[in-house]
């Protein structure tokens, strides 16, 4: 009975970190879309860096919880990781390495262009912002997909392998 209670007390920790993650991000994305023709603040800065603090405390949420769940459930067995179990850390480490590039190009690339609008930024800049945002919202789509399917949970693996690439 303990061991049932802790499993859903993680699996409930692990899915706040997603829809808190989720929600942030695509909050973050029609932000951004809806001022893509506004000019680049000190203020729209502050905000972008405090949603993206909440995305990172998501992450290690999500990471935390779920390496908790899988030491329940599989003993960090290999031999015990399904193909679904693959995907989902593959997408969460494609979030957390987004995440990285989130801060270290793309908030620079608008830091460094203070005062001028979005859609007139250079198109390298504008392709590193798309890039990052499109991976983003793939991902946390994914991630949630994952997480709410039951039908994937037995799935065989080249179903991921072909699937994860098409979506992205």
């Amino acid at each position: 009975m303990f061991d049932i209670v802790v499993s859903d007390l993680l699996r409930l920790a692990h899915l706040l970190a997603v829809a808190v993650g989720f929600g942030v991000a695509v909050e973050t994305e029609i932000f951004m879309l809806k001022r893509r023709r506004t000019t680049v603040s000190p203020g729209m800065m502050s905000g972008l860096k405090h949603r993206h603090s909440v995305i990172l405390y998501a992450l290690g949420a999500m990471w935390v919880t779920g390496a908790a769940l899988l030491a329940l459930r599989t003993g960090f067995l290999l031999d015990a990781f399904t193909p679904k179990l693959w995907a989902k850390i593959t997408v969460v480490t494609i979030l957390s390495v987004n995440a990285m590039f989130v801060a270290q190009v793309a908030m620079p690339i608008l830091a460094d262009h203070t005062g001028q609008r979005i859609s007139a930024l250079p198109v390298t800049a504008q392709r590193a912002l798309f890039a990052v945002a499109g991976i983003s919202a793939t991902s946390w789509l994914v991630a949630l997909l994952l997480g709410s399917s039951g039908l994937l949970k037995t799935s065989p693996a080249w179903l991921f392998q072909s699937a994860l690439p098409v979506a992205y």
